[in-house]
C-alpha cells in the first residue's frame, strides 16, 4: 500500500509505546510524503517519521491526514470523526478499565472508523480504513445543556440551582 500523502498518528497525552513502535515500523510499507508520529510520555523514539512528544491543536494535522493512527481516546476519536479523516483507533490496554475499548467497539460496528484489535493486524486495518467508505459521525448540534436546564426549570425547589448553574447575577426571579 502506499500513496499516503500524511500519515498521522497520535498516542495521546500519555505513553502507547506498542502503538508507537507498530505505526514506525508500518511507515516503509505506507510510504507517505510525509507525516508525524506524536508519542506521548513514551520511551520508544520513531525512526521512519519526524516525532514530537506533544502537539498542540493536532486538528490542523487531521486535516491534511491521508489516515489518522490514534489511540482510542475519546477526546482524540470524536475529533478526528468530526474532521472526516479515515480513522484506525487502538484501544491502549494500559488504561484503568475497557471503556476505549468499548468505544471502539461500537464506533467499528456502526462504520466509523476501523479498530484495531490487535497491533499485529495494524497494516490489515489501515488498508481497510483507505479502502472502506466510512460513515461520518451525524452532524446534530449538542443540547445537553439546553436540555438539563429544562428539566432542572420543570422541578419544583431547584430554580435556584439552574439559576446558579446559569450564572444568573438576578436572584429576585
Amino acid at each position: 500500500m502506499s500513496g499516503l500523502d500524511y500519515l498521522l498518528v497520535t498516542v495521546g497525552t500519555t505513553s502507547f509505546d506498542d502503538l508507537a513502535r507498530a505505526a514506525d515500523e508500518l511507515v516503509p510499507q505506507l510510504s507517505p510524503a510525509d507525516g508525524l508520529i506524536q508519542t506521548g510520555e513514551g520511551d520508544y523514539v520513531p525512526r521512519n517519521l519526524p516525532h514530537e512528544r506533544f502537539v498542540p491543536g493536532l486538528r490542523d494535522l487531521y486535516d491534511k491526514s491521508s489516515v489518522v493512527i490514534a489511540h482510542g481516546g475519546a477526546a482524540t476519536t470524536f475529533e478526528v470523526l468530526r474532521a472526516g479523516v479515515p480513522l484506525v483507533s487502538v484501544a491502549n490496554g494500559d488504561r484503568y478499565d475497557d471503556h476505549q475499548a468499548d468505544l471502539l467497539s461500537e464506533l467499528d460496528a456502526a462504520g466509523h472508523l476501523v479498530w484495531c484489535e490487535d497491533l499485529r493486524n495494524l497494516s490489515d486495518a489501515v488498508e481497510r480504513a483507505m479502502q472502506t467508505d466510512l460513515s461520518p459521525l451525524p452532524d446534530d448540534e449538542c443540547t445537553i445543556g439546553a436540555d438539563i436546564a429544562s428539566y432542572l426549570s420543570g422541578v419544583d425547589g431547584r430554580r435556584r440551582v439552574l439559576d446558579r448553574l446559569l450564572l444568573r447575577t438576578d436572584r429576585g426571579t
